[in-house]
């Protein structure tokens, strides 16, 4: 058990280190990050002005990805590795009742026709398989609520 919490620590600080590293960069393209910081980046750097996701973000800030990384860490250890999606309280307004797609839960999967065949059996209501450039296969589905999940099987 210490053994698996040492290398969870380990893969948190190196997500938490590779974040900042990469903060100023983020949804930047790439000749702009080779034009500010040449091929690699030296060390930790301030976001530039004017940044449209991390301006004021001083070297060394981690982003919302660390953010949300440790969060999940934090569900995963109190739910004993498990974590339950449920329904949300009353005044919740998911996918559906908006009309519009939120969100896309994008999962690799084996067997994609069987998995697609059950998804069916049990009332879902699927899209057909489809194939990208010889890469994956794949089919969608959109749960009670609206919520798009995205299944995909590489070939």
């Amino acid at each position: 058990m210490a053994e698996n919490r040492s290398r969870a620590a380990g893969a948190l600080y190196g997500l938490a280190v590779g974040d900042a590293l990469g903060m100023p960069t983020q949804s930047l393209p790439r000749a702009r990050i080779e034009a500010s910081y040449g091929p690699l980046l030296a060390g930790f750097e301030a976001a530039p002005v004017g940044h449209p996701l991390a301006a004021g973000l001083p070297a060394g800030s981690v982003t919302d990805d660390t953010e949300q990384a440790l969060l999940l860490a934090g569900l995963l250890i109190d739910g004993g590795g498990v974590i339950m999606l449920g329904s949300p309280g009353a005044g919740f307004r998911g996918p559906a009742a908006l009309g519009e797609v939120t969100q896309l839960v994008c999962i690799t999967i084996t067997d994609l026709d069987d998995h697609r065949a059950r998804a069916e059996a049990a009332g879902a209501s699927v899209s057909e398989v489809s194939g990208r450039a010889s890469q994956a296969r794949s089919y969608t589905v959109d749960d009670p609520e609206g919520h798009r999940w995205y299944f995909s099987e590489p070939i």
